[in-house]
């Protein structure tokens, strides 16, 4: 099933802790995403206490085939018991709470909207929020089409503050809950996780950032991201010298290799061109390119 964008009041804001932006939480559809976002974006940061939060089926299940009484009343069903067994993980260095999401979840026939009430231990991660939280708006998070791209949108804009932030990959796996698959290749989460949630995030959302991976060796430790209009611009120049360098030191390869192989052949091997004998730098300069730079390289020695 593919999620489509519901119809939000523009105002509609999320604001929460960061360390619960920044918690393992893996929810197993965008409904889940939209189910816990929906209900958050109703919390005051004046009240007391948590309440009953009524969410429009309408809205919750937008998108989904669901178009007839018994199937939307099966998918609500496997939903909210999916929701309600679901554990938030939040870590400070070694020590973690896990939390579950909601107390309770009620639906009654005919009205056509759920019932939620989070959880009560989660209140001091959404009630009466002095410092280090995270606001965003619910529009866009509700527009992301995948849950590691609604994931990856919450992290970063609890680092609102940063112009760059540095995640150790295991911590970054960890607070998607990434499958074993995608945490032994970097390529696979890579292109399924980070590629994904940079595009749809861009065209989606106004937040835009960067990132770059961190090696140590041939082996990526970290992921650094970079966030802000001035600091995108330093990542995309560094990004440029890099890219020119590699370049000029392909062209300095083929520079030496055209030498020797006009040193070793003075008539030429043009008429080995197309086959297996023929060089690399012959297949891809010209004969007289390859006289020339010869000519050059027999001037500085000279």
């Amino acid at each position: 099933m593919k999620a489509e964008p519901i119809i939000v009041e523009e105002s509609s804001i999320i604001k929460k802790s960061n360390l619960l932006a920044r918690a393992a939480w893996s929810p197993e559809s965008v409904w889940e995403s939209r189910l816990v976002a929906i209900v958050a974006a109703q919390v005051h940061q004046d009240d007391k206490d948590f309440t009953m939060y009524r969410v429009p089926v309408t809205d919750l299940l937008a998108g989904a085939d669901v178009t007839n009484t018994g199937r939307v009343y099966k998918a609500l069903d496997e939903l909210t018991d999916k929701a309600m067994t679901r554990l938030v993980k939040i870590k400070e260095g070694r020590s973690w709470i896990k939390y579950t999401l909601f107390s309770k979840c009620q639906f009654t026939e005919g009205e056509r909207s759920l019932l939620v009430r989070f959880d009560p231990d989660l209140k001091p991660h959404y009630l009466e929020l002095k410092k280090h939280f995270t606001t965003y708006s619910l529009a866009e998070f509700l527009s992301l089409p995948s849950t590691y791209s609604q994931r990856i949108y919450e992290i970063l804009r609890s680092w609102d503050d940063c112009v760059t932030s540095e995640i150790s990959v295991t911590d970054l796996h960890e607070m998607l809950c990434a499958p074993p698959s995608l945490r032994k290749n970097f390529y696979d989460f890579k292109r399924r996780v980070l590629d994904k949630a940079h595009k749809d995030i861009t065209e989606k959302t106004r937040l835009r950032f960067e990132w770059e991976p961190i090696k140590k060796g041939r082996k990526v430790i970290a992921v650094r991201f970079y966030m802000g209009r001035k600091t995108m611009e330093k990542a995309a120049k560094k990004a440029k010298r890099i890219s020119q360098q590699k370049q000029t030191n392909k062209n300095n390869a083929l520079f030496h290799a055209a030498v020797q192989c006009a040193t070793q052949h003075p008539d030429g091997c043009g008429h080995l061109r197309g086959t297996k004998d023929c060089c690399k730098a012959c297949m891809e300069k010209p004969k007289k390119t390859v006289e020339t730079e010869l000519d050059l390289f027999n001037q500085e020695k000279n």
